[in-house]
């Protein structure tokens, strides 16, 4: 039987790791869920038994300066990797992000090392620019090159800088979406009518947003105001904007993720802007980012949201700039 294994690092794989578990049915398939419990619980509760899910928790990036904590962090690799992996020799593997995420850099360079075979599709599309390095990079990047033995530069896209992995024998490949998977997979709660649905962001520690707080209290306030009732999904990490659940109707559970919530029902479907809030303006009308009322302090930093959200949605999300669009 065919053998695969699926990596999931962030929120935004998971629409590919549905698409492809629904073209694998007859292979033995693999979930490797990286650091974030709501995804694999996510995971847990609509996949059939058969598949295999592994969860590897996040561990405290090693201290550049504390040589014991690089020695713990190749102990901790070392370790998951034979417990979970070593017997993985002629595998399809499929990871989604090359950056940032130093474990699943140790675990993929390692299966490729063992005769697998290596394909990387990105599960968001954003440019990425390797960095030239200072003399403290240089040191940084040796200590991350040691512990997971695999080639680790610093690259940086719009909105920061990070590690990054790449490798010439990993295969690019095309993954199609299934649309069908949305709907297979949703999620819904009683909706009555004139209801809302807010993605939450909480953006609140984001200091290049004026009064996102006050902002943000005052789109709900007007929501009800107008006769509706609100519905929220909040951060799956950050939770929710300080102050928002004292206006609330309902809230989705933490563990699910806002592109599988059914939004055929709501009257609105608002968010400032995420993965999620774009592919969901894909499949629904309702669906408006509410960007264009906060003021941020550097304008290039909210266009480079307008243009990710723009592209990512195949240009069907639509900007709301004045709270009175609510009626």
């Amino acid at each position: 039987m065919k053998s695969i294994i699926l990596f999931n690092q962030q929120p935004a794989d998971i629409p590919l790791v549905l698409s492809l578990v629904e073209e694998n049915k007859t292979s033995e398939i693999t979930i490797v869920s990286i650091g974030i419990k709501n995804n694999y619980r996510f995971f847990t509760r609509i996949l059939e038994k058969q598949i295999k899910i592994i969860f590897i928790p996040k561990i405290k990036n090693p201290n550049p300066f504390n040589p014991v904590s690089w020695i713990r962090a190749k102990c901790f690799l070392s370790s998951i990797f034979k417990k979970r992996f070593k017997e993985f020799k002629t595998t399809d593997v499929y990871f989604f992000a090359k950056g940032h995420d130093w474990i699943s850099m140790y675990i993929v360079n390692k299966l490729m090392k063992n005769g697998n075979q290596i394909l990387f599709c990105p599960a968001i599309n954003i440019e990425i620019n390797k960095q030239n390095n200072s003399i403290k990079d240089f040191f940084i990047l040796s200590i991350y090159r040691w512990i997971c033995n695999a080639d680790i530069v610093f690259a940086r896209n719009k909105f920061s800088r990070f590690l990054f992995y790449d490798n010439e024998n990993i295969m690019n490949s095309e993954i199609d979406i299934k649309p069908y998977i949305y709907k297979k997979y949703s999620s819904s709660l009683k909706i009555t009518s004139n209801t809302v649905l807010l993605i939450d962001s909480n953006m609140e520690h984001y200091n290049n947003i004026n009064e996102y707080t006050e902002t943000m209290l005052n789109l709900v306030k007007h929501i009800l105001q107008c006769g509706y009732s609100i519905d929220i999904k909040e951060h799956p990490r950050l939770g929710a904007t300080r102050g928002i659940k004292d206006y609330i109707k309902s809230e989705f559970p933490s563990y699910i993720p806002a592109e599988f919530i059914d939004c055929e029902n709501y009257s609105y479907v608002l968010g400032l802007s995420s993965n999620a809030l774009a592919s969901l303006s894909v499949i629904y009308p309702n669906v408006y980012s509410i960007l264009d009322l906060f003021q941020f302090k550097e304008n290039n930093k909210k266009e480079n949201y307008r243009n990710i959200l723009t592209s990512s949605s195949k240009s069907n999300i639509r900007f709301i700039d004045n709270i009175n669009f609510i009626k």
